[in-house]
């Protein structure tokens, strides 16, 4: 029983680092580089992005723009933030008249965690063992990718015990994901090599 109860406590908290919220503006079509003009603090470059990118500075986050009235505002470290700069946002659309009469309210998108777990990891054994959970190719990222198939969370693992997930709308299904990801970092820790 104590066994058992060493890695629950040992077990660390996901920190939540970036939240997307989407929302609608009620409009059919956004001239996005009249957006920009009135609005500013922002950048149009069709050749670059089909979108406008308009920035704020507190809470410190960022909306992207789309012609059809979608905006995604990303950036910020936690919901409450999140929901204050798409408030914020909607009021400087509606105030300058790019918004419509009916403004759907934003929907959390994606929140982005990150943890580490306080020991090293075999992501090479874990791949070779788990190939249904994990994808590991070093050519294309250092990290070992876990696809959660419940939660819809995709993990980063790196070997020196950092984890990063992305993909559930809300930071408890991130947190949930981390702790059905948990026995299984637990069970490839590497061991410190012992000098002779």
């Amino acid at each position: 029983m104590v066994a058992a109860a060493e890695p629950e406590r040992n077990k660390p908290e996901v920190k939540e680092k970036n939240v997307t919220i989407q929302l609608k503006l009620g409009v059919k079509e956004l001239d996005l580089e009249r957006l920009v003009r009135t609005v500013g603090n922002g950048e149009y470059n069709p050749s670059r992005f089909s979108c406008a990118v308009l920035r704020m500075g507190v809470p410190r986050c960022v909306a992207l723009v789309f012609t059809n009235g979608t905006v995604l505002i990303s950036g910020t470290p936690n919901t409450q933030q999140a929901r204050e700069g798409a408030r914020r946002f909607v009021r400087i659309f509606q105030k300058t008249g790019f918004a419509g009469p009916h403004v759907d309210p934003p929907v959390c998108k994606g929140s982005t965690g990150t943890c580490h777990v306080g020991f090293n990891i075999n992501i090479i054994q874990l791949a070779v063992e788990n190939p249904a959970l994990a994808n590991y190719d070093m050519e294309i990222c250092s990290g070992l990718i876990c696809r959660l198939r419940t939660f819809k969370v995709k993990a980063i693992v790196f070997a020196d015990g950092k984890v990063v997930l992305h993909g559930s709308s809300s930071h408890d299904g991130v947190q949930q994901a981390f702790d059905q990801l948990w026995p299984v970092l637990l069970q490839y820790r590497k061991r410190p090599r012992q000098l002779k």
